[in-house]
């Protein structure tokens, strides 16, 4: 699992959602494997990132509705961070949250996304709303169905990349009750580096330029 040319194991990325040429959300990740197969980055309990927020400081979300970013610290109770993998060229990453001493994960937390796009401080993409929690028995749902109704209806996509963001979803599901990589047992004993320190964004990731993100970023899936 060691990195190809491009980002190095244990450096500090950002992390970017993106819409419409404007960041919508930025973490940082420690760089776990950046090859020519998949992207993964670490990001341990107690680390620093930013989501949109109303005027007040209330979190939003609403593609639309932002109106600046807040910054929060990442805490989930007696978890010590989570793993995210995306396959590259794929329509969504693989959020595994780790639990308790013996660091259980209980559920795929399948988020669908726009391909990343590799920027000089780390990966861009373009959050698609929709997303699938599957559980280790294989029970599954779908989340945030509303909320991406409602932006769907408001234009935030074209019905034919509705229909492909929904596709993509359901194959995602068919890997993992099939039990393919990254829905395998690979990433399930993997630790973090003693060594490994809570990372911080790249300076300037705010006002490094973002993609473009939005109406016709889609690619055509297969049937």
């Amino acid at each position: 699992m060691t990195g190809q040319p491009g980002f190095q194991p244990g450096q500090a990325i950002a992390f970017r959602d993106v819409f419409r040429g404007r960041v919508k959300a930025a973490v940082p990740l420690r760089v776990v494997e950046d090859s020519s197969q998949r992207f993964v980055g670490w990001l341990p309990s107690g680390a620093r990132f930013f989501l949109p927020v109303d005027g007040r400081g209330v979190l939003v979300k609403d593609v639309f509705g932002f109106e600046q970013l807040g910054e929060l610290a990442w805490t989930v109770p007696e978890s010590a961070g989570q793993l995210v993998v995306c396959p590259l060229g794929g329509l969504y990453s693989v959020v595994m949250r780790f639990f308790g001493p013996g660091w259980q994960m209980p559920e795929w937390y399948i988020n669908l996304q726009s391909p990343l796009t590799r920027t000089r401080i780390g990966f861009d993409s373009t959050d698609l709303i929709l997303d699938l929690v599957v559980g280790k028995n294989g029970d599954w749902r779908w989340k945030d169905e509303e909320e991406f109704a409602s932006a769907i209806a408001r234009g935030f996509a074209s019905e034919s990349e509705a229909r492909n963001i929904r596709d993509a979803g359901e194959a995602a599901l068919r890997h993992a009750i099939a039990g393919h990589p990254p829905f395998d047992s690979q990433w399930l004993k993997w630790r973090p580096p003693s060594d490994w320190s809570v990372p911080e964004l790249p300076a300037g990731w705010a006002d490094h330029a973002a993609s473009p993100g939005g109406p016709g970023f889609l690619p055509n899936l297969p049937s």
